[in-house]
């Protein structure tokens, strides 16, 4: 079985001035066309100013099953997520960095796979993010990053 890898494809998501505390969803990516057998993710996100130490960034899986409702709540936009949080059907998260007090820290996280995560790859999906590092995340929006990565079996 040879494995087949899509391009690395930049995910539409904005985290730049993100505050503390709030939830943050990217646009729902759609894989009823490519079909891919599993995705990989992975990037970086940056602090803000004068971050507070011993803190988290995290990631989680939105997805849905029929392409139309989401988990958490989650219309499958960019941009504030409010209630992700309160319904409690994120999944994960995916991955979880501890932080410092260093301003304008670069956090890379990934790769990791979907499947793995969830057993397939949904009709679509997205990622949220959370961070409580008591300031708004970095303002400037390349210092912030997500791709991913089909892969066809």
């Amino acid at each position: 079985m040879a494995l087949s890898y899509g391009a690395a494809t930049a995910l539409t998501w904005t985290p730049a001035s993100v505050a503390t505390g709030v939830y943050d969803a990217s646009l729902a990516v759609d894989n009823s066309v490519n079909l891919y057998e599993d995705i990989i993710v992975g990037g970086f996100i940056t602090t803000g100013t004068t971050p507070t130490t011993a803190r988290r960034i995290q990631i989680f899986l939105y997805a849905s099953w029929d392409g139309v409702n989401y988990s958490a709540g989650l219309a499958g936009t960019d941009g504030d997520a409010p209630d992700a949080g309160e319904t409690g059907n994120l999944i994960g998260p995916i991955w979880v960095m501890d932080t410092d007090a260093t301003s304008n820290h670069q956090y890379e996280w990934g790769p990791v796979s979907i499947g793995a995560i969830i057993g397939c790859v949904p009709q679509k999906w997205g990622l949220c993010l959370l961070h409580d590092t008591a300031v708004a995340l970095n303002a400037t929006a390349g210092l912030h990053e997500a791709k991913y990565q089909g892969i066809k079996y």
